[in-house]
This record gives C-alpha cells, structure tokens and sequence, in this order.
C-alpha cells in the first residue's frame, strides 16, 4: 500500500506534505519514518514548523511515542498560516513522534505541510 503523504528528506531538514487524518491517513509517524538515515538517535532540532490547508488544523508533536511528553502543539485558526516552534540557535535533542488521533488534519485541496529544520 502506498503512503498517503510524501517525505522530502534534504541535508538540514525533512518535509512531510499532504500528511492527514480520516481515511486511508490515520498513520502515526515515528522518529525513524522522518529521519530515515538518523535511526536510533534523538536529532538535534532548530525548528518545527506547520502550515495547515483548512482552518483550524493543528498538530501534535510528542517526545519519542504516544505516550511521551508534549514537545509542541502548532496549528492556526486560519489556513495556509504557518505556525512554528523554534528551539533557539543551538537546537535541542528529540525524537519526534507525531500521533495524528491527537492531531486535527482535515484534507484540503493543497495539502498540509509539516517541516522540520535540523542541525
């Protein structure tokens, strides 16, 4: 089965677009999903950052699996607006994890954008 969603994988940082929930999208992306090639290690990263296609999307990002810590909610009350979390000039260490049942990604005609910007 192919993936509902693209993950663009560059030097300094990873893109995932068209990533939702309902049907066919309720997949939660691990750590080692996002930074294929990192495997096993928490990544140093200077921002999180989110653009939602419909209003009132938002995204969660926990520390490690479902059950981790918050790490940061972004999300805007109008669409296409990005919203972002930024982690100083130095970063900080983690293992993202994105649980979409805690997460409200409606699909819209473009599709949701979620980036993170590593060192």
């Amino acid at each position: 089965m192919a993936l509902p969603f693209s993950i663009i994988r560059k030097d300094n940082f990873v893109s995932i677009l068209n990533y939702f929930s309902g049907t066919d999208g309720n997949i939660d992306l691990t750590s080692y999903d996002i930074f294929k090639g990192h495997q096993g290690q928490e990544i140093k990263i200077k921002s999180i950052s989110f653009q939602g296609t419909a209003i009132q999307n938002f995204i969660v990002v926990k520390q490690g699996d479902e059950n981790g810590p918050v790490i940061c909610r972004l999300g805007s009350v109008v669409a296409y607006e990005t919203d972002r979390c930024l982690f100083g000039k130095t970063g900080s260490y983690m293992k993202p994890f994105l649980d979409v049942s805690a997460c409200s990604l409606a699909v819209a005609p473009n599709p949701n954008n979620i980036t993170f910007e590593f060192i």
